[in-house]
């Protein structure tokens, strides 16, 4: 198993064919998170208070009808170049659980996102670290970091798809 000292980083970075207005734009506004859902789900928001100390609580949903829910608490904005929040697992009131496809999956994660303008194009860097994570939840994330880069490899490419189209 692994130990405290082990915590690995997941770290992923991207560069989209727009401006830094735009990717901030479609990166925090509700109406344009549904790029952000997985293959196969869709995204929706009970609530959604993007600002320094509040809360959004989503529910993304699967074609063959499995639901999971996520809570964000933000902790940092400053626009156009960093968002910083918990991402917390959570039940339809926003209360911490169990992954639903995976029950020692850390129940929160510190995200960081970094925007970062360059020659007209941005440059998005994610970065997620398991908080308050037991060794078993640490030893899935760090065994789980191939499976979110194509995962968020996926959702780079909805992103870049959803950029063309607005």
């Amino acid at each position: 198993m692994s130990t405290m000292n082990e915590i690995k980083d997941f770290i992923i970075t991207r560069e989209f064919a727009a401006p830094i207005d735009l990717v901030w734009k479609v990166w925090t506004e509700e109406k344009h998170l549904g790029w952000m859902a997985p293959v196969g789900f869709d995204m929706k928001f009970k609530k959604f208070e993007f600002k320094v100390g509040g809360q959004c609580l989503c529910k993304q949903a699967s074609t063959d009808g499995m639901d999971m829910w996520g809570r964000w608490d933000i902790r940092k904005i400053e626009i156009n170049k960093r968002i910083e929040f918990l991402i917390s697992v959570s039940d339809k009131d926003g209360n911490l659980a169990e992954h639903a496809m995976v029950a020692t999956w850390p129940k929160q994660t510190l995200s960081t996102t970094l925007f970062e303008e360059k020659n007209g194009k941005t440059i998005v860097t994610l970065k997620w670290t398991p908080y308050e994570a037991n060794e078993e939840a640490l030893e899935t994330f760090n065994n789980s970091i191939a499976g979110m880069t194509q995962a968020w490899n996926d959702t780079f490419d909805n992103l870049d798809t959803y950029i063309e189209k607005i």
